[in-house]
């Protein structure tokens, strides 16, 4: 089971990444696979993974929010996106289980832009993929997304690998 559900996470980060929808590091892809791969191939190990994965990024989010919205340093930047998986699990809390197909619907929309975007290249492009995606998460109805990241400290036009979170320089914060 641990090998389909490897699968099912690559071809999600696949599926998103075709699309060119840009949130985090990989979080739109790491989300649909958990959710997928509990379908398809729920066992009790995968469901406790996730669920120790969901408690590790809500205890990352808090210490976040706790430091003034920056992210822990002890905690290595490539790890930073944890902040976005645990928004994106809350968004999907709250609008209930046509989240993703409503997201994906309103990401097929922008599909002209978003391929446009990618001409931009580099962080030009990332950010206007990502600026792109947030307007998609904001027109779903009652998830007042910019709103969400604005009181996380988030910025709402530059995506969190522009701000090189790997950096040993990085500010620590997601603005």
């Amino acid at each position: 089971m641990p090998h389909v559900s490897g699968y099912i996470e690559e071809m999600a980060h696949n599926f998103a990444g075709t699309t060119r929808a840009q949130f985090g590091w990989e979080m739109i892809g790491w989300s649909i696979s958990a959710q997928v791969s509990q379908k398809v191939a729920g066992n009790p190990t995968h469901t406790e993974s996730v669920r120790r994965t969901r408690q590790k990024q809500a205890e990352t989010f808090q210490r976040y929010k706790a430091l003034g919205h920056v992210f822990p340093h002890d905690i290595p930047g490539n790890l930073v996106d944890r902040i976005h998986a645990h928004l994106l699990w809350q968004c999907e809390q709250q609008y209930g289980g046509s989240f993703w197909p409503d997201f994906f619907r309103e990401i097929r929309k922008e599909r002209q832009r978003l391929r446009d975007a990618v001409k931009l290249g580099g962080d030009a492009n990332r950010n206007e993929r990502y600026r792109i995606t947030i307007e998609c998460f904001e027109r779903m109805a009652g998830l007042e997304f910019k709103r969400l990241l604005q009181e996380n400290g988030i910025s709402l036009s530059v995506d969190i690998k522009s701000l090189d979170p790997t950096d040993p320089h990085w500010n620590r914060k997601l603005k």
